[in-house]
């Protein structure tokens, strides 16, 4: 197989109609869901908790549902400031 003409064979190619850089790719799901349930479940039980959670612990570490629960943590403990 002549691989010289391969390069030029690939510029004929139509360009894509969707701009696939808006798109987001390869996002892993969560390698520890049990992880995070157990964070979740000490934020639940204990009222100190997330104070002490929130300054390690970024809503990017979570995925899915515990994302969503997270961050009504986040709002819930900003209203409770004032």
């Amino acid at each position: 197989m002549d691989l010289t003409n391969l390069n030029k064979e690939r510029k004929g190619r139509r360009k894509p109609s969707i701009d696939l850089s808006t798109m987001v790719y390869g996002k892993v799901p969560p390698q520890a869901k049990d992880l995070e349930e157990a964070v979740l479940g000490a934020i639940m039980l204990e009222k100190s908790a997330f104070d002490t959670v929130v300054e390690i612990l970024k809503p990017e570490c979570f995925y899915g549902w515990a994302l969503l629960c997270y961050k009504a943590y986040q709002r819930s403990s900003f209203y409770r400031q004032y």
